[in-house]
């Protein structure tokens, strides 16, 4: 069955439902356990968040369609099991394309109670291979991992938990034209629908086993894609170029690979236990592949046309006793290295958002703020700006993607850099992960410490890098990379 392309755009209405206690479970995490081996489901994760915190979580399961682009190839499934594949156009006119086809009016101005933001739209994933379609970079490295530059998939139905007081809602988008006094039921009754369609999803497989349950993984220990002596001289010719005055700063990443011969599930539970993030995610994108983010930083959001990223540079671990906590704080608070880093991002970013904001409105929020975690401390940047009237999503992502505080500065010439430095393609690490909501506002998360999960090949995937500037070690940026993936390693190795 072939699918349908819609010519104009689809105008909807989006309706959010507060759900009755007791009719879901009483964490997200209870509910996605149950759901992460269901093909098309998301989860985007507030991992850090505790009861009264201002965040959110959201789940959708079963989507209208997916879209995945990868090769200049574009594949559109249903939900009814209809697909089409064909030669694409290029991924952002794949992306601009999909986001005319549905569009919801905005949410009434300062309405009484507190509402989920994401009401319907898209799970999308943005690949950092996108920004060769936005960017001159030379063809080095083929693609090697079985995952879309762009994927994106709709859903009329979402589910969200409010942090702050507990509860469960559900938002429908619905036709537009439904007559407002019965909109509430409409929605109420798909919400139903969901929720009989969880409960049945759940039941098909067993629950995914506890993170501290016993599996066992067959093949050998994580290897990198670098050699030691081919990273440190890689972080080495990179201080060439900024001697050279090439560049300012370049973020270096080498990419692990682990045997993996349990559930992708299995493997983000372990993560997010290890490190809780605000920005957390997992998407189940069907055919055995996975992508697991214990992402900290902020990419962009955007509500009602105001725009936010916050970028991330320097990182200390939390300390065992009050006394050591306080003495790592003091020395990412001393450090001028990590600082020169954060302000060079804080200025591209000013750049990239003001070729799409109004302007006069592009700001800096915060010059770099030590930002408490779990398990670490983060020197915490935010720059806004408010997108002009005639941008849109896909011009405001073209305008800033990939995040500055993953490629470095000047941006285009760190890109190309990496290109000749990195022995393989990033694929989705360093791209972006979270929601288009069909309202026009966004949340996208930058998709570091994140790992790519193929269960059919058993193998797993996770990236970690740093920025290279004028007074890097290389021994110490190498060191750097392994502290980064702990987490992952951790996971992987636990029987």
């Amino acid at each position: 069955m072939g699918l349908s392309r819609i010519d104009r755009p689809r105008p909807c209405v989006a309706c959010p439902v507060r759900l009755g206690r007791g009719t879901l479970p009483a964490t997200p995490a209870d509910l996605a356990r149950r759901l992460v081996h269901v093909p098309g489901f998301f989860w985007l994760d507030s991992g850090d968040a505790v009861a009264g915190t201002d965040a959110w979580s959201f789940l959708g399961l079963d989507p209208e369609r997916t879209l995945e682009v990868r090769d200049r190839r574009t594949r559109i499934c249903s939900r009814d099991g209809g697909a089409e594949e064909s030669e694409s156009a290029r991924a952002w006119t794949v992306l601009g394309r999909e986001l005319k086809e549905l569009r919801a009016a905005p949410l009434e101005a300062a309405p009484a109670e507190r509402r989920p933001p994401f009401r319907g739209g898209w799970f999308a994933l943005l690949a950092y291979d996108l920004g060769r379609e936005i960017e001159p970079l030379p063809q080095r490295a083929a693609p090697d991992l079985p995952f879309p530059d762009l994927y994106l998939a709709r859903h009329e139905t979402v589910l969200a938990f409010d942090h702050r007081d507990g509860s469960w809602w559900a938002s429908v988008l619905l036709p537009a034209g439904t007559p407002h006094r019965e909109q509430e039921s409409h929605a109420a009754s798909k919400a139903e629908s969901l929720l009989r369609l969880t409960e049945k999803s759940a039941a098909a497989a067993a629950p995914i086993q506890n993170p501290k349950s016993k599996i066992q993984n067959v093949l050998p220990t994580p290897v990198s894609n670098f050699t030691k002596d081919r990273y440190l001289s890689s972080v080495r010719r990179a201080l060439d170029y900024i001697a050279a005055g090439d560049i300012y700063q370049v973020n270096l990443s080498q990419r692990f690979e682990a045997p993996w011969a349990a559930s992708a599930g299995e493997l983000y539970l372990r993560l997010r236990q290890a490190s809780p993030a605000r920005y957390g995610a997992f998407a189940n994108l069907g055919e055995g592949r996975a992508v697991s983010s214990i992402s900290p930083e902020l990419f962009l959001s955007m509500r009602s046309r105001e725009v936010l990223t916050r970028p991330i540079k320097g990182t200390r671990r939390r300390g065992a006793s009050p006394e050591e906590d306080a003495r790592l704080a003091a020395e990412l608070e001393a450090s001028a290295k990590e600082r020169a880093e954060l302000t060079m991002i804080v200025d591209l970013e000013r750049n990239d958002l003001g070729r799409v904001c109004d302007y006069g409105s592009v700001r800096v929020v915060a010059t770099g703020e030590l930002e408490k975690h779990p398990t670490v401390f983060h020197r915490v940047a935010a720059v806004a700006g408010r997108l002009h009237h005639r941008r849109g999503v896909r011009e405001l992502l073209r305008a800033t993607f990939p995040g500055g505080s993953v490629t470095g500065a000047p941006k285009i010439r760190a890109m190309q850099i990496i290109e000749e430095l990195e022995p393989s393609r990033r694929g989705p690490y360093c791209g972006a992960i979270g929601w288009l909501g069909a309202d026009g506002d966004l949340e996208l998360n930058l998709s570091i410490r994140t790992a790519l999960i193929d269960e059919r090949a058993q193998r797993a995937w996770y990236q970690a890098g740093g920025g290279i500037v004028a007074d890097s070690d290389p021994e110490k940026e190498y060191e750097e990379t392994l502290a980064k993936a702990a987490a992952f390693f951790k996971a992987v190795a636990l029987p």
